[in-house]
């Protein structure tokens, strides 16, 4: 299994590539982003990713073993770990 993680530069609160063997995965599918917004008007804190559960119908979806989808929610949090953002200004 090979997958691929990694946010834009210019906005890191979103995916700019996030592949499971060479296919488009949904972030949906593994959890969200939270993010809290900061003082000044487009600005906010980036908090990190929270997974999910892994279900049935996601590790069939992607062809998963438990241990995939627990690594590809690790990328998932390293790649979230960005803290305050105002590129959104």
């Amino acid at each position: 299994m090979k997958f691929e993680v990694k946010t834009y530069n210019a906005l890191p609160c979103e995916l700019e590539i996030f592949t499971i063997n060479g296919k488009d995965a949904d972030l949906q599918d593994f959890g969200e982003v939270h993010t809290e917004y900061g003082g000044e008007p487009y600005t906010c804190n980036i908090l990190g990713f929270e997974p999910l559960l892994p279900t049935d119908k996601v590790i069939k979806k992607y062809k998963l073993t438990l241990q995939d989808y627990s690594d590809i929610c690790d990328a998932l949090k390293d790649a979230f770990k960005t803290g305050y953002c105002g590129w959104c200004i």
